[in-house]
């Protein structure tokens, strides 16, 4: 089965529905296809404090904490909410290289467990010198234009698909879910795909 994931690293839904999709690999043969979009493009290139994107942040990180209790997600309470357009196109990269899914479980997990600003690119530096990607490349990446136009492709696709926001998975090309699903959800739609 193949899922396409729509998805950008500050959305924390997106992460939970991640981890939660991870639970289910061991069941079912799955790969998926990561499109990656800005979905806040109006940030500040350096961030900006959490509370400048949700009033009551302490709130919505204890409902969303309760939600991944199952699945041993803790999400970090956050001061910055990033600029993530610089971690997307170095995701771009990253896919080029053979090296997506280690970029972006260490960005992913700085972020979203650790409350680490990866609008910084020093910060990004770190992350993809750790997966023996170099300076040079980062900034190479950084200044090509084809990883943005994947960006752009990918709001596109977004758009012909009619989604409405993220995550959204699309699964066999047929199937939508949107939002950080169950796994009662995932292999409800699993055992339908096996069955047909």
């Amino acid at each position: 089965m193949k899922i396409i994931m729509f998805t950008d690293f500050v959305c924390e839904w997106c992460y939970l529905g991640k981890r939660i999709l991870d639970t289910l690999k061991n069941k079912y043969e799955f790969e998926i296809e990561y499109k990656f979009m800005e979905i806040h493009p109006d940030t500040p290139p350096e961030g900006m404090p959490f509370t400048n994107h949700l009033h009551f942040p302490k709130r919505f990180f204890d409902m969303i904490n309760k939600l991944g209790e199952p699945y041993n997600v803790h999400i970090a309470d956050k001061e910055i909410f990033a600029n993530t357009r610089n971690s997307l196109l170095l995701a771009e990269y990253a896919k080029d290289v053979g090296k997506l899914d280690t970029y972006i479980n260490l960005v992913w997990d700085k972020y979203t467990l650790e409350g680490v600003n990866i609008s910084r690119e020093d910060i990004l530096q770190n992350i993809v010198m750790s997966i023996g990607i170099s300076p040079q490349n980062v900034s190479r990446a950084l200044s090509n234009p084809r990883y943005s136009e994947e960006l752009e492709n990918s709001d596109m696709l977004h758009r012909r698909y009619e989604c409405n926001g993220v995550p959204t998975f699309i699964v066999n090309g047929v199937y939508r879910l949107t939002g950080a699903q169950s796994a009662e959800k995932w292999i409800e739609l699993f055992e339908k795909i096996q069955k047909k």
